[in-house]
């Protein structure tokens, strides 16, 4: 009798550890994907500031939407924005992103922190959410104000190439990310 209350207290102390290490995790995926979303935006706000902008402000996540982010600033209409600026400054969230990813694949200690993990595939849920968005919706309709690759096009800048630069770096970095076991969220995968 008494062996089977062990047994049963052993197994179930397993599972409410297991249970607790699984809410762990979740919360930690969960913060790491609302911080890869504010390093993204971290990025424009600094690409603003270095312009010249002012009075800069990032929501996240944004009215509307649980996993996206915006940044919002002024720019004073003395200050005469080019366009290759204006490109830089589209780019520069994504750019942020992958660069958070590329530390988190090229750092081996963090290969197994679940905050980490999630950092490095929320960089490519955006470059995939960003091209996605720019084929399938429209600006002005539905409230559509357009993303990344939608504000790089309106800079002067050919949102093809950017496209196919952001799916193919994507690719390129899940291929890493599988070569050296860094799950997606937790998942085990090859690629």
């Amino acid at each position: 009798m008494y062996r089977k209350v062990i047994y049963s207290l052993i197994l179930f102390s397993v599972s409410v550890k297991s249970m607790s290490n699984d809410l762990t995790d979740i919360i930690q995926y969960g913060a790491g994907y609302y911080s890869s979303i504010y390093i993204h935006e971290l990025g424009h706000a600094a690409a603003a500031k270095a312009f010249g902008a002012s009075d800069i402000t990032i929501e996240l996540p944004i009215k509307g939407s649980l996993f996206s982010g915006a940044t919002y600033y002024k720019i004073d209409n003395s200050i005469n924005l080019s366009k290759s600026n204006g490109r830089l400054m589209s780019l520069s969230g994504l750019i942020a992103g992958n660069l958070a990813n590329e530390i988190v694949i090229e750092t081996n200690g963090l290969h197994s922190n679940p905050f980490a993990q999630s950092i490095a595939a929320s960089a490519h849920i955006v470059n995939v959410s960003n091209i996605f968005n720019y084929y399938t919706r429209v600006r002005g309709q539905n409230g559509w104000a357009g993303n990344d690759i939608d504000s790089y096009e309106l800079n002067g800048g050919n949102p093809h190439i950017l496209s196919a630069i952001l799916i193919s770096y994507t690719l390129w970095s899940l291929k890493r990310m599988s070569d050296k076991n860094i799950p997606l969220f937790g998942v085990e995968y090859k690629f």
